[in-house]
């Protein structure tokens, strides 16, 4: 999973921590500080969606 994907696009789209895919905001600040990897598909499914962009992307 590409975490600076996450962030680089999270700013991209202007949007705050407490405002991505309505997640909670410490779950999504150690997600893009690397200090969290185990997301279910389902909770990159809808960061993804937050983004606008393909969940494939996040990957990438």
């Amino acid at each position: 999973m590409n975490l600076l994907m996450i962030k680089e696009l999270r700013k991209k789209n202007k949007l705050s921590l407490r405002k991505l895919a309505e997640l909670s905001y410490s779950y999504l600040n150690l997600l893009e500080a690397g200090k969290r990897c185990n997301s279910t598909y389902q909770t990159l499914e809808k960061i993804a969606s937050a983004l606008k962009v393909e969940t494939k992307k996040i990957f990438d």
